[in-house]
């Protein structure tokens, strides 16, 4: 799973010039990259949303970009033991694929019948997905298996849906048992725990309170966030305590 980032896949415009030899391969680049801001600028007007950045945080890609220079600077402090315990991996947070498309996102919502919070979706864009350094590699959510995962997810819940809607109730959340929950699966979590944003409640801004569910404790939800973007942020916290428990403790990954 490299960090490194990918150009992206030329378009029909991009492609077209470079075909005709009315640019070079890197100024086709170019014109795709910012066709695909543009798009994802566009995609966040739709959405009544300040541009990246203007909320807590910076943008995703600036947090990633932060969160990655503080881990460089812990292993610069102790490279021996960064070593034997990251096994010289040099990246907390790692890009993974390619940034969604706005055709994969109506694809994806289309598939899912709802439309995805904005948050997340700005998060597709911007970065498509990323994985976190733990000894499971937990992951976001591609867009590619957005429909299948959540799908999963809606299943395996519809086993337990009154402690389901009891668990969210104790979050001060309430459910009407007989509707739809639109759980969208965001994130991986230790081995497969769902991460999920619960598209049944929305706040005027479309988006919605994410959590963490595992499968064997239907009656508890955690680390209650609500929107994507907290979430995010706070799991990019949790992430820099466990790094740090980890290499205090010499606790190889």
């Amino acid at each position: 799973m490299g960090g490194k980032n990918k150009p992206p896949a030329l378009g029909g415009l991009a492609a077209a010039f470079q075909k005709a030899g009315l640019a070079s391969k890197e100024q086709a680049e170019r014109i795709e990259a910012e066709k695909q801001a543009r798009d994802r600028q566009s995609h966040l007007a739709s959405q009544g949303l300040a541009a990246p950045g203007a909320k807590s945080g910076g943008s995703y890609r600036e947090q990633v970009a932060a969160m990655n220079a503080w881990f460089a600077e812990l292993l610069r402090r102790e490279p021996d033991a960064g070593a034997r315990v990251f096994g010289g991996r040099t990246e907390a947070v790692s890009l993974v694929g390619k940034q969604a498309t706005l055709p994969e996102l109506e694809a994806a919502e289309k598939a899912l019948g709802v439309k995805l919070p904005p948050s997340f979706a700005e998060f597709l864009l911007e970065l498509g997905s990323v994985s976190f350094l733990n000894p499971w590699d937990d992951a976001t959510t591609a867009v590619g298996r957005l429909a299948a995962a959540s799908a999963s997810l809606e299943a395996e819940v519809a086993l337990t849906a009154e402690r389901f809607i009891r668990a969210v109730a104790q979050d001060g959340t309430s459910l009407d048992p007989g509707a739809p929950r639109r759980l969208l699966h965001v994130a991986d979590h230790e081995n497969g725990e769902a991460v999920f944003a619960l598209c049944a409640r929305r706040t005027a801004a479309g988006e919605a309170p994410v959590f963490l569910r595992r499968h064997d404790e239907p009656d508890e939800l955690y680390d209650a966030s609500s929107d994507f973007r907290e979430w995010f942020r706070e799991r990019l916290a949790r992430l820099q305590d466990e790094l740090q428990l980890r290499l205090k403790k010499g606790v190889p990954l």
